[in-house]
C-alpha cells in the first residue's frame, strides 16, 4: 500500500518533470487539437513558431502523395502542443500523435521516444525533427508502413487543407515496458465522442464519451505486473472539468474498467474545474486552482490543491480512494 506524499515541486505538470519519473514507458502529455484554428498566429510565449508544417508531399496532394502535417500551437511559457496528421483518403494514416513539448536548454524543443530524446527545432519557416538516427527510428512507433517522424517541414503560409487529414479529435500510442497500447478519440457526429483503446494482440475497448480526450498514460497501479490505462476527458467550456477513465488488466487475460470518485463536498470547495491530471511514480495525481468567494473563472486567486490516488481491490471492482491531500 503506498502512502508516500509527493512533494509539490517534483509534480510540476512538465514533460521534463515526467520523463523522469516513468522509466519504463514514454511519456506523451497531451492535449485537444482538432478545435483550434489551422490559421498561423503570434502567440504570447513562442515568438510566432505557431502554425502548420507540412511535408513535401502537400504541394502534390491532389495527385496521390503521401504527406503529413505538424500543427504547432502555443501550451504556456516555454511549452508548444503539437499534433501530427496523416492523409486518411488514400490509405490508413501512417502517423499519429498529440503531445505536449517544453523548451530544452539549446532552444530545441524535447520529446522522448522509449527514454531516448528527439527535438524539434525552428528555423525561419520550417521546422525539423532531429535527433541520432537510431533515436529517429523509434519514432516509428507512432506510423506505420516503415514511416519515422525525421525530417525538414515546411511552414504554410496559407490555411491548412485538411480533407485529406486523419481528423481524430485526439490519438496517441503509449508503451510500458513490454506493452503498448494506442488510444484515439474520434466524434460520434452528435456532440459525443466514441473512445477506442488498442493493446497490442488484445481485442480493442470501445466505448462511447461525452467530453474530449485530452491525454492518456499507461503505467502498473497496484504493483502486479501489469499495466493500467489512465485516459483523461476535459469538458469544452469556461469550467474545463475533469475526468478519468482508467482500465485494468486481469493478468493480460481482459481488461476491467476502474471506478474513479467524485469529489467530495470538502474538496469541491473553492472547486471551479481546469483540472489537471499526471501519472507520477505510478500515482495519479489531480491538481486545480481554488477560487476565492469573488474570483472570476478565468482568475483564480486562490492556492492550488493536489490530490493524490492509489489503486484498491475493491468490493466489486477495483476503485482510486483518495491518498494524500495538499495545498500549497
Amino acid at each position: 500500500m503506498m502512502r508516500k506524499t509527493l512533494l509539490p515541486s517534483v509534480l510540476l505538470l512538465s514533460l521534463t518533470a515526467c520523463q523522469n519519473t516513468n522509466t519504463q514507458g514514454l511519456e506523451t502529455t497531451t492535449v485537444l487539437q482538432n478545435d483550434l484554428p489551422t490559421t498561423t498566429s503570434t502567440d504570447k510565449y513562442t515568438n510566432n513558431i505557431t502554425g502548420d508544417y507540412v511535408t513535401d508531399g502537400y504541394t502534390k496532394r491532389n495527385e496521390g502523395y503521401d504527406w503529413f502535417a505538424i500543427s504547432v500551437r502555443d501550451a504556456g511559457q516555454d511549452a508548444i502542443s503539437v499534433s501530427i496528421r496523416s492523409r486518411i483518403d488514400k490509405k490508413k494514416p501512417t502517423c499519429t500523435l498529440d503531445t505536449v513539448l517544453h523548451k530544452a536548454h539549446d532552444g530545441r524543443y524535447q520529446f522522448w521516444v522509449d527514454n531516448n530524446p528527439v527535438y524539434l527545432r525552428f528555423n525561419d519557416n520550417s521546422l525539423s525533427i532531429e535527433g541520432e538516427e537510431a533515436y529517429l527510428q523509434k519514432t516509428a512507433f507512432y506510423c506505420s508502413g516503415g514511416a519515422t517522424l525525421g525530417g525538414v517541414y515546411q511552414k504554410l503560409s496559407d490555411t491548412l487543407d485538411t480533407q485529406q487529414l486523419d481528423n481524430s479529435q485526439y490519438a496517441t500510442s503509449l508503451n510500458y515496458g513490454d506493452f503498448s497500447t494506442q488510444v484515439t478519440s474520434t466524434s460520434d457526429g452528435n456532440g459525443g465522442y466514441v473512445l477506442k483503446i488498442q493493446p497490442i494482440g488484445e481485442d480493442i475497448i470501445e466505448r462511447p464519451i461525452s467530453d474530449p480526450v485530452v491525454s492518456a498514460d499507461v503505467g502498473d497501479m497496484n504493483g502486479d505486473g501489469y499495466p493500467e490505462i489512465l485516459v483523461f476527458t476535459q469538458s469544452v467550456g469556461s469550467g474545463s472539468y475533469g475526468d478519468v477513465i482508467a482500465y485494468s488488466s486481469n493478468k493480460g487475460l481482459s481488461w476491467s474498467q476502474v471506478s474513479y470518485p467524485e469529489l467530495t463536498d470538502t474538496l469541491k470547495q473553492g472547486y471551479m474545474g481546469h483540472d489537471e491530471f499526471l501519472l507520477v511514480e505510478n500515482v495519479l495525481v489531480r491538481r486545480y486552482p481554488l477560487y476565492l468567494e469573488n474570483d472570476s473563472n478565468a482568475n483564480p486567486q486562490g492556492k492550488t490543491r493536489q490530490i493524490q490516488y492509489r489503486m484498491i481491490e475493491g468490493e466489486a471492482s477495483r476503485q482510486f480512494v483518495v491518498d494524500a491531500v495538499n495545498e500549497f
